[in-house]
């Protein structure tokens, strides 16, 4: 997933698909405390429906504002006022030139709209991406028809071993798995 996100020239888009449950929303988590560092700014959001992502638009003007008093475009807009206005101006934010190493995470987007889905609860998320050629954008979601940018299937652990592994990569202990002697029978 790194590699497809940064030191990109250009905007990457990664999907991260699979049922629900199965660990998309905790994987964009640890990406997302294991590189921070590597990013100017990273924010959060929640994908579930229409209402939901126009308040983490909300929430990341005020966050901006907090760190950046004179973003202009952001200074100017009344954040009690019109929801697309703050939309915009985020996203005019996020295309300026010297912000290029944002993060936006884009979770829960489970309803998406497309041809076929007639669900009018469906969301589409493109009014809700930066246009701009640059950053990093995760989007978990359970369903495999969206096709925004490249696509990683979240599938279940096949085996005890395979967390064994992961428990011992994320407590930095070495020989976690040589220590179990486990009855699987």
């Amino acid at each position: 997933m790194h590699k497809l996100l940064y030191g990109q020239d250009h905007r990457s888009v990664v999907v991260l698909h699979g049922l629900g449950g199965i660990g998309k929303t905790q994987l964009a988590i640890a990406y997302t405390r294991q590189h921070k560092a590597k990013y100017s700014a990273v924010f959060w959001l929640n994908a579930n429906d229409r209402d939901a992502l126009t308040l983490s638009f909300f929430g990341i003007a005020k966050q901006i504002l907090r760190s950046h008093p004179s973003a202009g475009m952001l200074a100017s807009v009344d954040l009690e006022g019109n929801p697309e206005k703050v939309v915009d101006a985020v996203k005019l934010w996020l295309g300026v030139s010297k912000n290029t190493r944002w993060l936006l995470i884009y979770d829960n987007y489970d309803n998406p709209k497309f041809p076929g889905n007639t669900d009018i609860a469906a969301v589409d998320i493109r009014p809700f991406l930066p246009e701009c050629d640059h950053g990093s954008v995760v989007i978990t979601t359970r369903s495999s028809q969206v096709t925004l940018g490249r696509r990683i299937q979240v599938h279940k652990l096949q085996d005890v071993w395979e967390s064994l592994e992961i428990l011992s990569n994320t407590s930095r202990r070495e020989g976690v798995k040589d220590g179990m002697s486990l009855d699987l029978t």
